[in-house]
């Protein structure tokens, strides 16, 4: 027992200091409901957990077969899980007590995928859920993620979405952000896929020989008013220069969807002293040969949230074209 290492069990040392509580609404039994946990500020060569309880009261038919985990990564870290390179590992073990013990099945989960959903199979064993996760990374990639239990039965059916971030920045090199301002769509990659109130779209494509890989996720109140969480990321590479690319990144909350009665679009545009509040991370970097032959990079430094020209705009089409 070293440091709370026993065999089979996890070090309490690297549980989050608040575990948390599955709650169930008093309305239906069978969903699940709390408010998103974020493991935060998980500094290269470290690890994290956090352990989530399932109500001791349950009676055996109200427990799911299978719960639907988002999970959101931040910082721009990516997951890897070939263990000699660097990159963000994500473990769920399926738990019966609260030391982490593994069920006697099929006890630990390897995440190699967040684009959609994490499924965890539930059984009667299972009294506790640990997500486990291990930042790989050896130089300044400090990470987190956000886990957040979802529904599987779709409530909207939004296919698109446009994000807009314009007005006057600041970069590095006192130049700005090329035409004002940084946008996200999925207008070249798949429609909106929904669970619950969840939804979420990746995808790659080319232009002009540019390679652009988009990431959105995120979920909307169930009355369908607010966004109540967004993230959304962007990055283009050129292969024709190598070394060269532009990433984009911004994290949205409780942001107020004014137009919903829009035959086509829901959402809203929202001027920039009242938008900073709901940005909780927006990120710009560029990197590009300068005429010396060298891999120069650019990076966002701040947000004229007061300018008159600063607005966040995020809409939601009924429409979408596939790639």
């Amino acid at each position: 027992d070293v440091d709370g290492f026993t065999q089979n069990t996890l070090s309490r040392s690297l549980l989050e200091r608040s575990e948390k509580h599955f709650e169930w609404q008093s309305a239906r039994t069978d969903t699940l409901a709390y408010d998103p946990l974020e493991i935060s500020s998980v500094r290269p060569l470290s690890s994290a957990a956090v352990t989530f309880h399932m109500p001791e009261d349950l009676q055996p038919g109200n427990v799911p077969d299978t719960l639907f985990f988002m999970v959101d990564i931040s910082g721009g870290a990516q997951l890897n899980q070939v263990m000699q390179e660097e990159g963000l590992r994500l473990m769920i073990i399926r738990a019966m007590n609260e030391d982490g013990n593994p069920v006697p099945q099929n006890a630990t989960i390897v995440v190699d995928d967040v684009s959609e959903p994490v499924q965890v199979p539930m059984s009667g064993d299972v009294s506790h859920l640990v997500f486990l996760v291990i930042n790989a990374y050896v130089d300044e990639m400090i990470a987190g993620i956000t886990l957040d239990v979802v529904s599987d039965e779709p409530i909207f059916d939004y296919a698109g979405i446009g994000i807009d971030l314009s007005g006057p920045m600041t970069t590095t090199d006192g130049v700005g952000v090329p035409g004002g301002g940084i946008s996200w769509s999925n207008n070249h990659i798949p429609a909106l896929t929904w669970i619950g109130t969840h939804f979420s779209t990746s995808g790659a494509y080319n232009y002009l020989g540019d390679v652009y890989e988009i990431s959105i996720s995120g979920r909307i109140s169930a009355d369908g008013t607010t966004v109540e969480n967004l993230h959304a990321t962007s990055m283009r590479t050129s292969p024709a220069v190598p070394g060269s690319s532009t990433y984009r990144e911004i994290t949205i909350r409780d942001f107020p969807l004014l137009e919903v009665n829009h035959p086509y679009v829901a959402g809203s545009t929202i001027p920039g002293t009242e938008a900073e509040a709901m940005v909780t991370n927006v990120d710009y970097q560029r990197t590009y040969l300068d005429d010396e032959g060298e891999l120069v990079t650019v990076k966002l430094v701040s947000v004229d949230w007061g300018d008159s020209g600063t607005a966040l705009s995020v809409h939601f089409m009924f429409m979408h074209t596939p790639p």
